[in-house]
């Protein structure tokens, strides 16, 4: 599974393309693969901000000119959308780092879009206001959902307090692993929380499996 996590993954992903033969992943992507995903706000977004410029003569929408569409998105979700033609406007938008997860946020923006925003002083400034608003919102809905996350520890520590539990999972998890601890026990030995919870399970039950009980 190291082979999958953070900078590794590219690297991973590179070396699969040879072997299996489908498209060489471009070194510009290569941010993407190791951006990590944030927790089940995955779900919250893309979104899309609709902006409807305004006439400069009557300060009415002009019907005839056709909205803004600005693309919220995870600087990992962006293959997802049609990113040759679309531009990050971040920058444009905060001159500095203002959140923890603004790095991972996209404003994606049609080229052509970016300078008819620009060029509507009023517009943009509004949409500005607007966007650090939704980042005060969003990275406050993110902390909540970290919150509510369970860490490898916090498993461990269930399942040393519910015996029952751990028998069964420990059953389970004996007819699972035992091919792999045959074939290949340097695997089994490198995934540290497992190796916990055996010890764990040494440690309170011995050999007691879920028939024994």
């Amino acid at each position: 599974t190291k082979d999958i996590v953070g900078n590794r993954c590219y690297t991973t992903f590179c070396n699969l393309s040879k072997k299996l033969n489908f498209q060489y992943p471009s070194e510009n992507l290569k941010e993407i693969f190791i951006t990590p995903f944030v927790s089940k706000v995955m779900d919250m977004l893309p979104l899309t901000l609709v902006l409807y410029p305004t006439n400069q003569y009557d300060n009415k929408k002009d019907i005839f000119t056709h909205p803004i569409e600005i693309i919220i998105t995870f600087r990992k979700m962006m293959l997802y959308c049609n990113q040759e033609k679309l531009i990050d406007m971040k920058k444009d938008f905060f001159s500095k780092s203002n959140w923890d997860i603004q790095d991972e946020i996209l404003f994606l923006i049609d080229k052509n879009d970016k300078n008819r925003l620009l060029s509507d002083s009023c517009l943009f400034l509004q949409t500005q206001q607007y966007l650090r608003k939704f980042m005060i919102v969003f990275e406050n809905k993110i902390k909540e959902e970290k919150k509510k996350l369970f860490s490898e520890n916090d498993i461990l520590n269930y399942l040393r307090d519910n015996k029952q539990v751990r028998i069964k999972l420990k059953n389970v998890l004996k007819h699972e692993i035992n091919f792999t601890k045959k074939t290949n026990q340097k695997i089994v030995a490198s995934w540290k929380y497992y190796q916990e919870f055996e010890k764990m399970c040494k440690e309170l039950d011995g050999d007691i499996y879920e028939k024994d009980l």
